[in-house]
């Protein structure tokens, strides 16, 4: 291990229980539940994977506290009931066989509380707000008990303590805050009035489960509107008076990109809240937001801005992070891309398992471990075509497997579209995940060829048992009126052919690669107008990125949706509008981003007629972002 990361493996106590380092999962989001709130097998080795990494302390994603006008999505652990508990015993039994601790995160979702998920009960609030009623005093009470009686439930779990969801705008942040709290009884009014219902749990629970119990409290730090940083930090040490032995920092009643740093987002954003409370408590202070870099979370201990730091969506990616460091290994961590495709994108649109966009295991390690590859029976020679994410995907996990994997690309370096992906504004963790596919694969012992063009007189010369198909897709050049005035948008994003500063450039097509263009474009100087047939731009985008991709291009762009280009001009554009009136738009330069055309179709045609066992994956067999990329070879691999 390098000395500049030794503070991440320093112990320390929290309430009476020592961790054996100062590196947290966060919670996060799974629905590894049924819908009656009960355990589904998937936890198990979700969890256990992550203890096995090394990280010192799982925190693990929110219970509903209040069954089910509580709850805050449709598949969420039940604590209230005893139904779970043995399954659950189990699981922080396997946790802590890693020198782990685990708690427990409560949660009372408060007005965010969908009625569809909650049986048609109406969410409730400290005061009627958004649609939510104010709560009676007997119910204020009454959920009081709930989470007493859930942490209690925890504890005949195994678990090592719970934390109090007081944070990113639900019931108890709502209780803080002096904006939406407007009770005129002793849980509302001052600071001290408005915090007594979080004090009251926590008496409650030292309580009822003794010590050593943890009791954490996740703090919101800046509520937008309601408490300022200073009140977020007095409410800290308020916590810390009434028996709390740790506070998490993090984002308060704010939008949702907010709670969760997007690729536009800097690394350790939130760290000025953990140094603000650190000067009113003594208890430990954690810190999450968008923490990666194995050298800057360390100096984040060192320099005393927290002491733990939290490591969410990074975990999911690599869930051996913290071993990796430890054994000096930095350099295979997978880095995450904070694209929240697979992992919120499952939840908030699927509404299936976490996933993740570049680590096919992540959901499925009830299937499959990354720690543990099954060796073929028959080890065969493979030929994949194509080095874009799928081909180094099943690459990385066929040689895994035992088999010699010979790797063709065509270009002079691998990465097809994924480096196209990653030459775009707030996307550079794109060409470092590049960067590490790559790397594994050489790790693994793949036989990379560059500079190959695979043709059937290349197959038969390497005589492959199995030829997997790769190739993806490259950007097409519709049959428009004057095509030859304009340009392939593949060729502008990978700077082979550049944009100056004052251009007027027009992007004829407003998917993910054209809109990331136009911000490119704007972001270096020229104007950008984007030319869009459907009625919205950024269609099938990762779900943070595009809100926000789409809110900076209706600023500064000139975005035309349901348009019809009809000819480009050596200097203009002409379309036609959803009325059939014809428009012209000046035009230094067209970039066309309007579709793409799968490659290699001919070969895969004669492969299969000249007798060969091949397959498609990735773009090569249908569209396909990173999440679908990965899987589809991860599925491949794991079948032939």
């Amino acid at each position: 291990m390098k000395e500049n990361v030794k503070a991440l493996f320093q112990p320390i106590r929290v309430g009476g229980i020592e961790l054996k380092n100062r590196i947290v999962m966060p919670p996060m989001d799974t629905c590894a539940f049924n819908f009656d709130g009960t355990v589904t097998p998937k936890l198990m080795p979700y969890m256990r994977n992550r203890a096995k990494g090394g990280v010192g302390l799982i925190i693990q994603e929110c219970a509903d506290t209040s069954w089910p006008e509580g709850k805050n999505g449709p598949r969420e652990l039940r604590m209230d009931v005893p139904d779970s508990i043995t399954f659950l015993h189990d699981m922080t039994n396997v946790v802590h066989s890693f020198g782990t601790k685990i708690i427990l995160q409560l949660n009372h979702a408060g007005f965010q509380a969908n009625p569809i998920n909650c049986e048609g009960k109406q969410s409730v609030c400290p005061s009627d707000f958004n649609g939510a009623r104010a709560m009676t005093h007997e119910e204020v009470l009454k959920v009081i008990q709930d989470f007493i009686v859930c942490a209690y439930n925890a504890k005949l779990a195994g678990y090592d303590g719970v934390e109090l969801h007081a944070a990113h705008g639900y019931l108890l942040n709502c209780f803080l805050n002096p904006v939406i709290n407007q009770r005129e009884d002793e849980f509302g009014g001052a600071i001290e009035n408005r915090f007594r219902m979080v004090g009251e749990i926590i008496k409650g629970i030292r309580e009822k489960c003794g010590w050593p119990f943890i009791i954490s409290v996740r703090l919101g730090s800046v509520d937008n509107p309601g408490n300022t940083l200073q009140e977020s930090a007095e409410i800290a040490r308020m916590c810390e008076q009434a028996g709390a032995d740790m506070v998490n920092m993090s984002s308060g009643f704010n939008p949702p990109m907010n709670t969760n740093p997007t690729q536009w987002a800097e690394e350790g954003l939130y760290i000025p809240f953990s140094e603000e409370v650190k000067k009113k408590v003594s208890i430990p202070v954690a810190i999450v937001g968008k923490l990666k870099t194995p050298e800057f979370c360390a100096d984040v201990i060192k320099n005393g801005s927290a002491d733990l730091v939290c490591i969410g969506r990074q975990l999911l990616c690599d869930p051996e992070w913290p071993n990796k460091i430890m054994q000096d290994r930095i350099n295979e961590i997978r880095p995450c891309l904070s694209c929240f495709d697979g992992c919120m994108g499952a939840l908030l649109t699927r509404n299936e398992i976490t996933r993740c966009s570049i680590n096919p295991y992540v959901g499925f390690e009830d299937f499959q471990s990354e720690n543990n590859v099954p060796k073929t029976a028959e080890p065969k020679k493979v030929l994949v075509v194509g080095g874009g994410i799928s081909g180094m995907q099943f690459a990385i996990i066929s040689a895994r497997r035992g088999n010699q994997v010979i790797l063709a690309e065509k270009e002079d370096h691998l990465g097809g579209q994924m480096m196209l992906a990653g030459m775009t504004p707030h996307k550079e963790a794109v060409l470092k995940a590049l960067k590490w596919f790559e790397e594994e694969c050489v790790r693994r012992g793949v036989e990379i060829h560059l500079n190959r063009n695979v043709d059937m007189d290349y197959v038969n010369t390497v005589k492959p048992d199995q030829v997997v198909l790769a190739a993806g897709a490259v950007f097409a050049m519709p049959p428009i009126e004057g095509i030859e005035n304009a340009v392939n948008g593949a060729d502008v994003i990978a700077r082979k052919i550049e944009t100056k500063p004052g251009q007027n450039i027009v992007v004829i097509g407003g998917g993910v690669a054209g809109a990331e263009l136009a911000h490119r474009i704007i972001v270096e100087g020229g104007k950008a107008a984007v030319l869009e047939m459907l009625p919205e731009i950024c269609r099938g985008g990762e779900l943070f990125h595009t809100m926000l991709l789409k809110d900076y291009l209706n600023k500064n762009a000139t975005v035309l949706t349901s348009v019809a280009v009809k000819k480009i001009n050596p200097d203009s554009v002409e379309y036609e509008d959803a009325d059939h009136a014809r428009h012209t738009i000046p035009a230094d330069l067209t970039a066309v981003c309007a579709g793409q055309r799968k490659m290699g179709l001919d070969l895969y045609e004669q492969l299969l007629a000249e007798g060969y066992e091949a397959y498609r994956i990735g773009n090569n067999e249908r569209a396909a972002n990173f999440l679908n990329a990965t899987r589809s070879a991860f599925e491949l691999a794991y079948t032939i």
